[in-house]
């Protein structure tokens, strides 16, 4: 199974510096975006060390998606970008939203551009989507695309901050789900897609593993963790990590808790230097 986390530039420290940091944890497998871009060619040896999934931006992060006719030429630019460093980005999949804010508009112009994608496409489910409307769109998304389609990216977070049957995807199309995102959030805080580390909201993890585990689950699992609520950063990223490793991988759990036991004193003493709280 591959367990990776997403990687971009953070307060002063490049991703490629970053990408050195998980490769010695061990991690297998990364998630990327668009803002490791302009220092691709510093990162594509290093990239070379994982297997890579590639998200394909979203206006909310990037201010522009692969949907909108209004964001044609910098489209283009992107394909053209990631067709040329494909194989050299090590890149095994991207990751599609549908269309936001609005979900219902544009499919056709977003299934376009995906197909001119080299490489197969996951589709992940948003907030703003109700479960019918998203399992039309990724129906629509298989007709498509044929066989660059390669299943449904299960957001753990986007369905639980829907309420109600948040889990349905898991019940009802877990033959289908081929790649996981996971972070903690609270559903009492605005904005309440927060990306925190486990521990820090209600996300019900255990839950979740339990249900993947139960339906033997070997696909991607990506934690998208940004700094906890006290400012924090390592540890809680970590023992995310450490988490999810125990629950799928417990050789991997061992060696990466070891490893991260040797490497945290070097570690905290770079991200103290860039200012930033360990």
């Amino acid at each position: 199974m591959d367990i990776g986390i997403t990687v971009e530039p953070y307060k002063g420290i490049s991703a490629a510096d970053l990408l050195k940091l998980v490769n010695k944890i061990g991690m297998n497998y990364i998630e990327i975006n668009v803002t490791i871009l302009p220092t691709l060619v510093e990162c594509i040896p290093l990239l070379q060390k994982f297997r890579v999934g590639f998200h394909l931006p979203i206006v909310g992060l990037n201010d522009y998606d692969f949907a909108g006719p209004e964001y044609q030429e910098q489209i283009d630019e992107l394909i053209e970008l990631l067709n040329a460093n494909h194989d050299r980005m090590n890149i095994k999949c991207y990751i599609a939203h549908p269309p936001e804010p609005d979900p219902t508009i544009n499919w056709d112009n977003l299934l376009e551009n995906l197909n001119k994608i080299k490489g197969p496409i996951v589709i992940e489910n948003i907030q703003e989507m109700s479960h019918e409307l998203f399992i039309e769109f990724v129906n629509k998304a298989k007709s498509v695309l044929g066989d660059k389609y390669k299943g449904i990216l299960f957001d753990g977070p986007h369905a639980y901050l829907r309420g109600g049957d948040w889990d349905y995807l898991l019940k009802e199309h877990i033959d289908e789900i081929t790649y996981i995102h996971l972070s903690d959030c609270r559903t009492y805080e605005t904005p309440n897609d927060t990306h925190y580390p486990f521990g820090y909201g209600d996300l019900p993890v255990e839950e979740i593993t339990s249900l993947l585990q139960k339906n033997n689950y070997s696909g991607p699992i990506i934690l998208e963790l940004l700094a906890a609520p006290d400012g924090r950063v390592l540890d809680p990223i970590v023992e995310s990590y450490l988490f999810i490793t125990r629950k799928f991988d417990k050789l991997r759990y061992l060696n990466a808790k070891l490893r991260y036991l040797l490497l945290a004193p070097f570690i905290r003493r770079k991200l103290k230097g860039h200012g930033i709280n360990p």
